[in-house]
């Protein structure tokens, strides 16, 4: 699975990587032609993040905590539950959303990286790196609504599909 989900992120990264790039004005048809296909490599790739994220040891993000993928969004935001031993329900949420975020980024990266991905985040925590983190800043320079945009690609994302006879 891990091999599948980045010969996609490569191929989007690819596709991506001539209209991505520092040159690409914010706004330009350059630009918006590579955004698109961004949301088409994210649309692709966040589930497959969220699969590896089920699967995934205890304690691989945080000591103690053992992730579940939800297959729908509960309380209408979360897409995951984590089960936390020793420390207080506040803690295990704030640890439960940062895990989301380091999900949907980690997704993004692997779509716009053009690096490769320990350079840009933990491999194992999916903790950002400061090369990670600035590929976004960029990202969020030219989209100030960048986590919105992301938030409509995660739901549809986790929406079931519908059977197309």
């Amino acid at each position: 699975m891990r091999l599948k989900t980045l010969a996609l992120a490569f191929f989007c990264s690819l596709a991506a990587a001539p209209t991505l790039g520092a040159a690409a004005v914010c706004g330009s048809r350059e630009e918006r032609v590579g955004w698109k296909l961004t949301l088409l490599g994210f649309s692709k790739v966040f589930p497959l993040s969220v699969t590896e994220l089920d699967g995934s040891l205890e304690g691989r993000f945080f000591p103690k905590t053992t992730t579940f993928a939800l297959t729908a969004l509960e309380d209408g935001k979360h897409f995951i539950r984590l089960r936390c031993r020793e420390i207080s329900e506040t803690e295990c949420r704030k640890d439960r959303d940062e895990i989301e975020f380091r999900a949907v980024a980690v997704s993004l990266l692997r779509v716009i990286g053009h690096a490769p991905e320990d350079e840009l985040f933990d491999p194992r925590t999916w903790e950002l790196r400061p090369l990670g983190e600035h590929k976004i800043e960029e990202l969020k320079k030219c989209h100030s609504d960048l986590w919105e945009r992301l938030a409509g690609q995660v739901i549809a994302g986790l929406s079931p599909k519908r059977n197309s006879r």
